[in-house]
């Protein structure tokens, strides 16, 4: 239902070509009473249990044209995921993640989870270690995870950690681990010296220490990847010089070339 597209051509091959469509929900949704789907009931934090039903349900039958579509709300579900890879194994059903929001495929893909390099391999994979080291010039990468959101919030209030770069990141969904209006995340901001690179203004902007405007989207050229893995690419529409993209903002901290007034201070 969050998703517009899947959800027109699921209706579309519904209608015309008759594929079944079932979904693991409480209740049926409009989405899925317009695409002719079938409610599988499930009780919220059960969907592990469900899935593993699924394989054994003969009226479901899944084969190797089958899809398994998982939203990014099954992770919150202790061993949800691990029952929908279980399924699409035993069926031979191919298996989709489909994140809520443009660009949360990239950012796996760029290595943005703490347990994950560029390219999606995990941190874990020595031959993954020895190919990034090489296409890096680097000669040891770390072998250990790093630190989620969680994991960086109680490092910032324990005060191992004594500064943050803030890009891109939404303070409700942060907000959302602790509760709406979370006193811990302002305090975590409060307790380190805070760069953010945003393009409107925030409770990371409100905090932080030094604010970089980075260039939206009308300003640069870039490419999303959309929940397929595909590479959709864009073109600068506006001309301003003065509109940075996050990466140079990031190389000029990296390598020290920033002047005093090429930053906003924060008020």
């Amino acid at each position: 239902d969050e998703a517009g597209a899947i959800f027109l051509r699921l209706r579309k091959a519904n209608r015309a070509h008759g594929t079944r469509v079932f979904s693991l929900a409480p209740y049926t949704s409009r989405g899925l009473r317009k695409m002719g789907g079938r409610l599988l009931p499930t009780v919220p934090g059960t969907e592990a249990t469900a899935l593993d039903a699924v394989a054994e349900n003969g009226e479901v039958a899944l084969d190797t044209g089958g899809i398994v579509l998982v939203g990014e709300r099954l992770a919150t579900v202790p061993g949800a995921l691990s029952a929908a890879v279980r399924l699409a194994q035993t069926t031979g059903a191919r298996l989709a993640w489909v994140p809520r929001r443009a660009g949360d495929r990239g950012a796996l893909e760029a290595g943005c989870l703490p347990n994950l390099f560029p390219g999606g391999r995990p941190v874990s994979d020595a031959s993954a270690r020895v190919d990034l080291g090489a296409a890096w010039g680097a000669e040891k990468l770390p072998d250990a995870e790093g630190l989620d959101a969680d994991g960086i919030l109680d490092a910032l209030v324990e005060g191992d950690l004594e500064a943050l770069v803030v890009g891109g990141v939404d303070p409700a969904d942060v907000a959302q681990l602790h509760g709406p209006g979370s006193k811990k995340l302002r305090k975590a901001l409060r307790n380190a010296f805070v760069v953010a690179l945003e393009v409107r203004a925030s409770e990371f902007t409100e905090l932080a220490d030094v604010v970089f405007p980075v260039a939206p989207t009308t300003d640069k050229a870039g490419s999303f990847v959309n929940w397929e893995g595909r590479v959709r690419p864009f073109g600068k529409v506006l001309e301003r010089p003065s509109s940075l993209p996050d990466v140079r903002w990031l190389a000029g901290i990296a390598e020290g070339r920033l002047q005093p007034n090429d930053a906003l201070p924060a008020e």
